[in-house]
């Protein structure tokens, strides 16, 4: 047993030298060779400096070879199916993480593996399960995988220090640039005060869902208000091109690290730019910019509308959780891979069957989605809700809207309408009632209150000059 124990781990070793040999000379080759002496080292260096200042607030940061130590172990409970493929979770719910803001198990033990296996062959995206080698989150959401062990490399934190910095170094990024974004947006102090206590409420509920769907809120309000300011402008300026750049750069990363998460403040950005009074040869200018195509990864779509099937009680044995899409596939066919492509097409011949069947079921389970996403609506717009009913907008900027809160809504509506999958859609509604309320007071609202309050306040005034002239006599 020791012998081939001792032979598996030196194949392991051999592959993973094959693989540095290998991918990691063709692709990181001239890398290796100019570290240090060209513009790529320089300013790996800095970025390394800055991301280790950031450690500092953590004092219990260790080193790398802590990320491979044991996780605290949950006596009971499980996490999603990816997980549980690699034996017992490490912690039973995602409020139970070792990290700042709450994390899902299953990407835990993904990153955990995504290190191991950058840390033996050198490889980003290569992750070692067990002994077996496999691509980092299978091609579906790399975003972490290939961000976590970059920073375990630059700043020798272990796995759940690496997660917290990624995360608060998202959040600080956005939230910062979305608060200064709304200063140049807005011109007067209520819209300001509005936008503010909006962005806060936006950033509770942020941290509070934790794991990587806080790309989904983050990225919109990093951007939406920098995208409205330059909406405003007669021409896109120099300003407005490294904005749009900037922005199409951001929505891919958000997409590797969240499917989908930066490709509604591209489409928000596209109708806007093209309602711009600019020359063609701009517009065709920003379009065509590689960084303006939003990277798309690969993630389950039928998986997700079958286990939104069960979003209300039934006698269809239809749940929310990932095994019961699972079991009815293997119920089929029990050999399929989990989430392969063959997986998908059972799951899509079934959502097609059960709801030729029971369509009144598929009817009142819309119904009560949209209801729910209605009310998430209401109470995150707010006054800006009926704001924008009075006070019309431009065509384009509605129509704009529309465009992403259908976008945004759309996996609440088929799968399951909670703030995990709602995030970016709540940014665009509290955004979206700063937008009405600023109209309204634009269009002079608040001048009836102000007038009343300068009434009140010369009455006032009269009444106490008065009194004293009264009292001299």
């Amino acid at each position: 047993m020791a012998k081939s124990l001792s032979s598996l781990r030196t194949d392991a070793l051999v592959e993973a030298d094959g693989m540095r040999a290998g991918i990691h000379e063709r692709a990181f080759g001239t890398l290796d060779r100019e570290r240090g002496m060209g513009l790529g080292g320089h300013i790996r260096r800095y970025v390394a400096t800055f991301i280790a200042l950031l450690v500092c607030i953590f004092p219990s940061a260790g080193s790398a070879s802590q990320v491979l130590a044991p996780a605290p172990r949950a006596s009971n409970g499980s996490d999603l199916r990816g997980a549980a493929s690699g034996g017992a979770t490490p912690f039973a719910r995602r409020v139970d993480s070792p990290t700042i803001f709450p994390f899902m198990a299953s990407r835990y033990e993904a990153a955990r593996e995504a290190i191991s296996g950058y840390q033996r062959s050198g490889v980003p995206l290569i992750a070692l399960h067990g002994q077996e080698w496999q691509p980092a989150a299978k091609g579906e959401e790399p975003g972490l995988a290939y961000f976590v062990p970059e920073i375990v490399r630059f700043t020798h934190a272990d796995l759940d220090h690496a997660v917290d910095i990624l995360l608060i170094l998202l959040l600080a990024i956005c939230f910062v640039s979305g608060t200064a974004g709304t200063f140049f947006w807005l011109q007067n102090t209520p819209s300001r005060i509005a936008a503010i206590t909006g962005i806060a409420g936006i950033l509770l509920v942020t941290s509070l869902v934790g794991d990587i769907y806080m790309v989904e809120s983050a990225i919109v309000v990093a951007v939406v208000p920098w995208t409205l300011y330059f909406s405003r402008r007669q021409k896109i300026s120099t300003g407005g091109l490294v904005f749009f750049f900037f922005t199409g750069l951001g929505a891919a990363l958000a997409n590797l690290t969240r499917a989908n998460a930066g490709t509604p403040v591209v489409l928000l950005l596209a109708v806007l730019l093209f309602a711009f009074r600019a020359s063609v040869r701009k517009r065709i200018l920003v379009a065509g910019s590689p960084s303006y195509q939003p990277v798309v990864p690969h993630h389950p779509f039928w998986h997700t509308v079958y286990c939104g099937l069960g979003y209300l009680n039934n006698d269809y044995g239809l749940k929310i959780d990932d095994e019961t899409a699972d079991n009815k596939v293997r119920s089929i066919k029990p050999g399929v891979e989990y989430l392969s492509p063959e997986y998908e097409n059972i799951l899509r011949t079934e959502v097609f069957r059960f709801a030729k069947s029971h369509p009144r079921f598929i009817f009142e389970t819309l119904a009560a989605k949209s209801g729910l996403l209605f009310i998430i609506l209401l109470v995150c717009s707010n006054l800006g809700l009926p704001s924008a009913l009075l006070y019309r907008k431009p065509l384009a900027v509605e129509a704009a809207f529309s465009l992403v809160f259908a976008l945004t809504a759309a996996q609440g509506l088929l799968a399951y309408p909670n703030p995990d999958y709602l995030l970016g859609y709540m940014a665009f509604a509290v955004l979206y009632g700063v937008l009405g309320i600023d109209f309204a007071v634009s269009h002079g609202v608040l001048e009836p209150l102000s007038k009343l309050w300068l009434h009140a306040g010369t009455s006032e005034s009269a009444r106490q000059f008065t009194r004293g002239q009264r009292a001299g006599v």
